[in-house]
């Protein structure tokens, strides 16, 4: 994004996003992603890859290439009367068959069962490894904290807060010591929120002839943080 006296300009490399010439390098998967549910597979990604002038033997091997990737089994079936994991992947191949540069994915995993959801987000990381710009809009927050290396929360239409993962638990997070130790013959758990509080405590606890058996610690997730900052029901 650039500053200008127009105001903001967004572009997608070199273009202005008013341009057509950028749908060659975004693939977008919407939350409802709605097949012609009378084609099959392979026609149907020869459909879209038509879209995108993309030659016939080019195609068919992005789309033998996508159909591994994606575990897809190549079937006489009509997509129509495809699961929703399988409806899913299908879109996702759809949207990756001119080799995007920028993923625009809303919710791809919702509604799916876990082994698929779990799939699908592994791809998802995959495709991001692989140096594909992912911009993932999501609810599931464990998901978000998987794949995003920056979050953007928002509430009632304003930012939040932005930052990258650590970043957010750095200003918004808390941070908890625990401290399991044995003394007078039980077990006894000290919570503590502070690093240099922790190290008196158990400089005490060991002058007083108790023996620590552990020291585990807690942060705050991205789902704990969110909720901090939206706060519960409220959006």
């Amino acid at each position: 994004m650039c500053n200008s006296k127009q105001g903001n300009t967004i572009n997608i490399p070199g273009h202005l996003i008013d341009n057509i010439a950028i749908k060659k390098f975004i693939g977008y998967l919407p939350e409802d992603s709605p097949l012609y549910e009378n084609m099959k597979t392979r026609d149907y990604l020869r459909f879209f890859a038509f879209i995108h002038d993309i030659r016939r033997d080019e195609a068919d091997r992005r789309i033998d290439t996508l159909l591994k990737q994606l575990n897809l089994e190549e079937s006489n079936k009509r997509l129509g009367t495809f699961s929703k994991g399988m409806k899913r992947k299908v879109a996702i191949a759809r949207s990756l068959i001119n080799d995007p540069q920028i993923l625009i994915y809303d919710e791809p995993a919702s509604g799916l069962d876990p082994q698929t959801a779990h799939y699908i987000i592994g791809f998802i990381r995959t495709m991001k490894d692989r140096g594909k710009t992912i911009i993932f809009s999501g609810h599931n927050l464990a998901q978000v904290e998987d794949i995003c290396d920056r979050v953007l929360i928002m509430k009632g239409g304003n930012v939040a807060a932005y930052g990258t993962i650590a970043e957010l638990k750095e200003q918004y997070g808390t941070t908890a010591y625990s401290i399991t130790y044995e003394s007078g013959g039980s077990t006894q758990i000290l919570t503590i929120r502070d690093m240099d509080e922790m190290n008196r405590a158990v400089r005490e606890i060991v002058n007083d002839g108790g023996s620590i058996t552990d020291v585990s610690v807690e942060e705050s997730n991205l789902e704990e943080i969110f909720l901090e900052l939206v706060g519960i029901g409220d959006q």
